[in-house]
């Protein structure tokens, strides 16, 4: 099957069907960058464009609440996270603070086991906050499996805060 052909992939929204080519009579794609057509979303998603963003707007919100909010961009994550929940845990276990500028794993291989375990579930949530912001779709590429990542981790780094 040739990729024109296949349903709900990246071509679906981001090769825009321009109809048939006046020069080569075969379907035109030509686009100037990926940015997807809302139109051809609406297809698929009826309210497109509101369904578009109360998803980007919901996992922004859970960015900001793991990693910090831009000062630059109000309403906006970091894109490295220094702010949120992730600094909170880190101010409360000194050692990750440390693991993380030098990419090494002391706090991981500590004889402490709160330590390790806080360790363990920080470094799972920020490499989650990382994916979905690395994604740049802010929900638009596969929304449920990035909302669950951000929840996952937000319950874990409470959980680390609330224990003594």
């Amino acid at each position: 099957k040739g990729h024109s052909e296949i349903q709900n992939t990246c071509y679906t929204c981001h090769m825009q069907n321009n109809g048939l080519s006046a020069t080569t009579g075969k379907k035109d794609h030509t686009r100037t960058g990926l940015a997807p057509d809302i139109v051809t979303c609406g297809s698929c998603h009826p309210n497109a464009q509101q369904t578009l963003d109360n998803a980007q707007h919901h996992i922004q919100q859970l960015l900001i609440e793991m990693g910090g909010e831009d000062p630059a961009v109000p309403g906006h994550a970091l894109y490295v996270p220094t702010g949120g929940l992730l600094a909170q845990v880190a101010a409360k276990y000194p050692e990750l603070q440390a693991d993380v500028a030098n990419r090494t794993n002391l706090a991981k291989n500590s004889a402490d086991a709160a330590t390790k375990a806080a360790t363990t579930a920080y470094k799972a949530a920020r490499h989650n906050y990382k994916y979905v912001v690395a994604d740049k779709s802010f929900g638009s590429h596969n929304y449920n499996y990035m909302r669950q990542f951000l929840e996952d981790g937000i319950e874990d780094l409470k959980a680390i805060l609330a224990a003594t």
